[in-house]
């Protein structure tokens, strides 16, 4: 994948950002208990790069969607206890809740000095056509899938289409 081909920290945000989206879908298929590792994940993040923050954005889509899906208490209650805790493991790091003030400084809309947080459509056109190449391969996965995709999970790849295009760097 062409944004993780050389070592840096948001390789660390692809890693664990996939290890959560297991974990999400472990505890929906066959393991409900795998649900409790997902704080410790974002406790392990915030330690390593700041791209947590789209991860947490994500998981509380994810957790807003269930809960409007879903029938049972007990399963939102769980959810919502999951994210909430999330939300404290990323304040475990030296800088405790500092390092969110931090991002919320340094991370916003216009930063023309960081060329890696361009919006996608500012990208060389050979770097978007590289770009396009796991996207395509996802919706004939999705088209050849025998279950259909829920809303919760149309929510989260819009969240992700969206934070792609106002900054090319989501797309990982």
């Amino acid at each position: 994948y062409s944004r993780t081909q050389v070592v840096r920290p948001q390789m660390f945000s692809v890693l664990i950002f996939c290890v959560i989206l297991y974990l999400l879908r472990r505890f929906e298929r066959d393991r409900p208990n795998a649900i409790w590792f997902v704080p410790f994940c974002f406790a392990l993040w915030a330690n390593v790069h700041g791209g947590w923050f789209v991860g947490l954005a994500v998981l509380g889509v994810w957790v807003l969607g269930d809960a409007i899906l879903s029938a049972s208490r007990q399963r939102t209650f769980v959810l919502v206890s999951v994210l909430a805790l999330s939300v404290m493991a990323t304040a475990v790091n030296p800088y405790t809740v500092d390092l969110w003030r931090f991002l919320g400084e340094t991370v916003r809309g216009e930063r023309p000095d960081i060329t890696d947080w361009a919006p996608l459509l500012k990208l060389p056109v050979a770097v978007i056509l590289i770009e396009c190449i796991l996207p395509l391969f996802a919706l004939a996965a999705f088209r050849g899938s025998p279950t259909p995709i829920k809303a919760r999970d149309l929510a989260v790849i819009a969240l992700l289409l969206v934070g792609t295009f106002r900054v090319g760097r989501v797309d990982a």
